[in-house]
């Protein structure tokens, strides 16, 4: 396609009265198109709320918002720019504003008008719309860490296995089918809950459905064969006579497969009939390992006497191996199931279908109990309130009165969709006609499709292309130019990846062909793309030092340009970083570092282990050795040695602490260093206040308040490590009930889901253009000046074989079909099936591979280098590990090696580098010094905090300038009331009676408690007093009344002038009261003890003064009422005036 094709597709996909898909590979500028698509539909609408546009992150959601603001601002305040891409942007935004002053939209100051937005949060807004239309209820904010949740669904559903009813029976079918095992089980029903938005559509299908199976076999199998018939063809005539001949030299007892061939005058049935005799015939070809035959043996029919027939078959197969995708059906045909379901897996399938329905029940119950949900339930939440329920009509209410607000529908990344998003999306468009002037637009590029972790299916993609999507007209549009990379790395991306590419398309199978992009960049500076390969030992060594001589290099001779290092897996980057240190080159890890690996976060989890299980030897011991208690391995010993000549032969070691090192003269008795004398003078206090007082206070408080006491805080070395800590304590709030973690194992997988983000704030700023390094996927959608990617040639390894497996299967017509297996008993072996859809997957997950290393490359803008380590079968190399990513270019890399055009580095008998030990003979232990006393407060912070540089590497504690702000409790406890304020006010005081409040305190409690806070009784008493106060205050029983044009929590979104960045403030309460805007703001503050109410006023008056006048600002912008503002305290009660300027 040449450029000027591309550009007539570009203008033509504007047009605001055309639905379009449009295939936009990387680099083609698809966000660009999107905006001015946005921009042309808000030129003909009637309100900008007619407009939806989805994302499917929060951070591409943010962005787009961001650049068509952008776009409107510079259109009102700047001319037309000279480039034509620009120009056509600013047109459209020009007739956007001129449309917007028009209807009097005013988007420049209300730019919370325009609908862009995740498909998270748009399938929010339609479960909370339509409540009373969802079988589930209003859906609350999602939990962060649904894995806990999972896990205690899938053991409170074990539990019942000795009820007398069809859950027990099943139970014990399901637990006997896993060898009783309740850990694995619980496990793989944990797993299935992640994904139930997928299975639980179809789950109730699966019983009593055996013909609908045998169908769906039978059309996959019919297709795989006539698709190998078709590949075959050329040859299939020489090939039958070559395989009659060799069946009839061969007997039952040695090539049973093949002597039943002996009678075929033509290619077997393309059906399950006709499967086995296909399956011989492909054996002609394959080995037992699935690689093509090299040799041909008397047992495949060709003894030396039939040399010549030999020959021609070794050319036949020599002719097979160049067809590509020929060798992987003819795998996929030999996983063919030749039988269906045994009576045990309809056993098991049969307990499936009953228990799975009761195992997401059980986990509804414990978020509704907890106030929380995850992204599957309001996914599933907004399903159900689209899906019409009449029926008599295939259109909700729901969609039905969406369809009045909703005219144009666009969506970005339209290939990571899944089933049930596109289900969603079908719902919406159910009541459009055709040219009633709606439109749907959709924007993906399916060499991208990457994300089948989160249930994304390409084929969905390639089903809307060839099909359209519901009964909508929508025309393909494919664009070819790359924006963004220099030619040399786009030619060099079209020549490797057209062959690592699929050459046919295949919806089921998730296959996609690839398209050649086109360079509009035309640079003089130099572009490269090259492969380091490594042949050797320490391989780990040799990359990390050449990816960090090339970024060295790279600083030097280009210091602003960025650089990103992409990752497969953050565990293929251990070496790389402590090279780059030693370079002294600055980097920044995003989402590499995982929380549970950093040092503040393993004394914390010991810490939280040991006040859990006072028995656990090891968690004290690891406590005691931490740096903000810091004693050695001899004062340990000493310690744990202090009872051996008492009668207790398992003491706990807080209690040796207390009895027999508290006093000075008790540890003046034992051989205890100096350092270890004066440390357990400091520590053995806390400890014992912190043991005696346990679970009389929520766990996080006393994690928090001994850890401080201890010295945490000093014991940190920046702002960083200190976010970690609050991560890990706001994780153990969500945790916690009663005191406790119930579930240890649950909480550390918690933590393992987590990561550690260095911020950029902590870089100098000459260092505020660091080496990025991320995985390839975070990297989606970003682009750098240079890439490298190393480890390619490193495999991952397989998942967990899953209790139930599941397919779709799009046919050739679109329409949607399903599998479902279970895995065999621990006693056999799986069925044929399961077997099946496990190679299904991998095949799939071999085609996302080659597509994860497409985005990972396309992400250079000038150079790209790519590492890999080679293995030699004697003089030639070894094709790389099936499952790494360097074995989807290898026939193209390895003929260039051959040709030199790239250099192997062979190891000569080269020494390990170790990074981390280097310029360092000894590694100090890192600790306080002997004389160390702890600030004790955590609002003193860490800011400044220096390390000394002595021998012992103490932490010299430092005065901090900014206090650490310790509200966080009267905060949430403030955002609580204003939540009870809200509905009182939008609902009415009068349906409000104080005797209604002590209702209100179990609410209260839930909704504290899902923001880390574990309410006492005095917090829930004060909490209710200031509710019964303003409802008996008749100035804030008036506030509550309904008054004309009442509103509560307006949001404003607004810009500064001298920047592009977007703010959002929240107005608790505003109304009209005779011609005059009344703005208030509610304050959970009261007077402390000895203050004046005067003196009081005063400080609420110069504190927030500026916000008020800033909300009335807002106002002012858009109507012309007299401002009335202030403050109501419902502690006290009190109104405070702030009069406007």
């Amino acid at each position: 396609m040449s450029k000027l094709n591309d550009s007539i597709f570009r203008q033509a996909a504007i047009d605001p009265k055309r639905s379009f898909i449009v295939s936009a590979p990387a680099g083609s500028g698809k966000t660009g198109l999107i905006i001015q698509r946005y921009l042309a539909l808000l030129s003909i609408v009637e309100n900008p709320e007619e407009i939806l546009c989805i994302t499917f992150t929060r951070k591409a959601a943010s962005e787009m918002l961001a650049r068509v603001l952008i776009a409107l601002e510079y259109a009102h305040t700047s001319p037309c720019p000279s480039d034509p891409n620009d120009a056509t942007t600013w047109s459209l935004a020009n007739k956007a504003l001129a449309r917007s002053k028009d209807l009097d939209w005013n988007l420049l100051d209300l730019p919370w008008r325009l609908r862009i937005q995740t498909i998270d949060g748009f399938s929010r807004h339609i479960s909370n719309l339509f409540v009373v239309e969802s079988s589930t209820g209003y859906a609350p904010n999602p939990s962060t860490q649904p894995l806990v949740h999972y896990q205690t669904a899938a053991q409170v559903l074990l539990s019942r296995i000795e009820e007398d009813n069809l859950i027990g029976t099943y139970l014990g079918v399901l637990l006997g089918h896993l060898g009783n095992d309740f850990d694995l089980c619980a496990h793989l029903l944990c797993n299935l809950l992640e994904r139930r938005e997928q299975w639980l559509p179809l789950i109730f299908r699966i019983q009593n459905n055996t013909d609908y199976f045998h169908s769906v076999l039978d059309r996959i199998t019919r297709e795989h064969l006539e698709n190998l018939a078709s590949l075959l063809d050329p040859i299939i005539n020489e090939f039958l006579y070559l395989t009659q001949q060799a069946a009839g030299r061969v007997s039952k007892e040695s090539n049973s497969g093949l002597e039943q061939l002996r009678v075929l005058k033509g290619l077997p049935e393309s059906s399950v009939t006709g499967l086995t005799a296909w399956k011989s015939l492909i054996r002609q070809f394959l080995t037992k390992s699935e690689t093509w035959r090299q040799k041909l043996t008397a047992n495949e029919g060709y003894p030396p006497v039939a040399k010549q027939q030999k020959l021609r078959a070794l050319e036949l197969i020599k002719w097979c191996q160049k067809v590509p995708g020929l060798l992987q059906l003819m795998i996929s045909v030999l996983r063919l199931p030749e039988h269906h379901k045994t009576s045990a897996q309809h056993q098991i399938l049969e307990a499936l279908g009953y228990l799975l329905p009761y195992l997401v029940a059980e986990l509804n119950v414990i978020f509704e109990n907890s106030d929380e949900c995850d992204f599957s339930a309001i996914t599933l939440s907004a399903l159900d309130a689209l899906k019409s329920n009449d029926c008599s009509t295939t259109v909700s209410h729901a969609s039905l009165q969406l369809d009045y607000s909703l005219k144009h529908i666009l969506i970005d990344e339209f290939q990571d969709t899944s089933a049930i998003q596109i289900k969603l999306i079908e719902l919406l468009l159910e009541g459009w006609e055709p040219d009633d002037g709606r439109t749907i637009f959709l924007v993906g590029d399916a060499m991208q499709s990457m994300y089948s972790f989160r249930n994304a299916n390409v084929g969905l993609f390639l089903r809307v292309q060839q099909h359209s999507i519901a009964h909508i007209e929508i025309e393909p549009l494919t664009l070819t130019t790359n924006f963004r990379s220099q030619k040399l790395v786009i030619d060099w991306i079209n020549d490797y990846f057209s062959s690592a590419f699929p050459s046919h398309e295949n919806p089921s199978s998730g296959a996609v062909t690839y398209t050649r992009s086109i360079a509009a960049k035309t640079s003089t500076r130099k572009a490269e793309v090259n492969f380091f390969g490594y042949c050797g030992k320490n391989y780990d060594d040799f990359e990390a030092r050449h990816i960090s001589e090339i970024c060295k290099q790279i600083r030097f001779n280009h210091p602003s340009d960025t650089i990103a290092i992409l990752a497969r897996n953050r565990s293929h980057l251990k070496a790389i970083t402590p090279a780059l240190g030693e370079n002294n080159i600055k980097w920044q890890g995003i989402d590499i570092e995982p929380l549970s690996n950093r040092m503040q976060i393993v004394d914390m989890i010991s810490l939280t282990r040991a006040i859990m299980s006072p028995s656990d030897r090891i968690a004290w011991l690891a406590v005691l050795h931490a740096p903000f208690c810091g004693l050695g391995l001899e004062d340990l010993l000493v310690i744990v040695n202090s009872t051996q000549n008492h009668s207790d032969e398992n003491p706990l070691i807080i209690e040796q602490l207390i009895n027999h090192f508290e006093t000075t003269e008790n540890r003046k008795k034992y051989s205890l260093t100096k350092y270890g004398e004066k440390a357990l003078a400091r520590i053995i206090p806390v400890l014992k206040n912190f043991w005696l007082n346990r679970r009389r206070q929520s766990l996080r408080d006393s994690l928090e308040d001994c850890w401080t006491k201890l010295g945490g805080m000093d014991a940190l070395q920046n702002e960083n490590d200190y976010e970690d800590i609050m991560t890990y304590l706001n994780l153990v709030s969500q945790t916690e009930v009663g005191g406790i973690i119930q579930n240890m194992e649950s909480f550390q997988l918690a933590i393992d889901s987590l990561s550690s983000n260095p911020k950029l704030s902590e870089l100098r700023s000459k260092d505020q253009n660091p080496v990025k390094i991320m995985t390839m996927h975070r990297a989606k959608g970003l682009e750098f000046d240079h890439v490298i990617l190393p480890g390619l040639s490193r495999s991952v390894s397989e998942r967990d074989k899953p209790l139930l497996l599941w397919n779709e299967y799009v046919d050739h017509v679109g329409h949607n079909d399903f599998i479902i297996a279970t895995r065999g008993s621990e006693a056999e072996a799986n069925d044929e099936l399961y077997d099946y859809l496990r190679h299904d997957r991998a095949t799939r997950s071999r085609l996302e591979d080659t597509r994860v290393l497409y985005v990972a490359a396309t992400r250079a803008i000038h150079s790209l280098y790519l590492f890999g380590e080679l293995k030699q079968n004697g003089s030639k190399w070894r094709t790389p590990p099936p499952k790494s990513l360097l074995t989807n270019i290898w026939p193209k890399l390895s003929a260039d090696i051959e040709k030199k055009r790239y250099i192997v580095h062979m190891a000569k008998n080269e020494e390990k580098h170790d990074f981390q030990e280097s310029n360092q003979t000894v590694k100090a232990m890192r600790r306080f010094s002997a004389n160390y006393r702890p600030r004790g407060k955590i609002s003193q912070g860490i800011n400044n905090r220096q390390r000394s540089s002595n021998a012992t590497n103490s932490l010299t504690p430092q005065v901090t300038e900014k206090p650490y702000d310790n509200s966080f409790r009267s905060m949430q406890l403030g955002k609580c009331l204003h939540r009870t304020l809200k509905q009182i006010a939008r609902y009415g005081v009068e349906d409000s009676g104080i005797e209604k409040l002590d209702r209100l305190k179990i609410g209260w409690r839930s909704q504290l408690k899902e923001n880390g806070i574990l309410a006492s009784s005095d917090e829930l008493d004060e909490l209710n007093c200031a509710l019964k106060n303003m409802l008996e205050d008749p100035f804030g029983k008036w506030l509550l009344e309904t008054k004309q044009d009442s509103s509560v929590e307006v949001m404003f979104d607004y810009r500064f002038d001298n920047g592009s960045q977007i703010k959002r403030s929240i107005i608790d309460l505003t109304f009209l009261f005779e011609n005059t805007r009344w703005i208030i703001d509610y304050k959970y503050a009261h007077p402390i003890a000895g203050q004046t109410i005067k003196n009081f006023t005063d400080n609420m008056i110069d504190r927030y003064r500026g916000q008020l006048h800033h909300y009335a600002s807002l106002l002012r912008g858009i109507e012309d009422y007299p401002i009335r503002c202030g403050l109501y305290l419902p502690r006290v009660p009190l109104f405070i005036e702030i009069p406007d300027r």
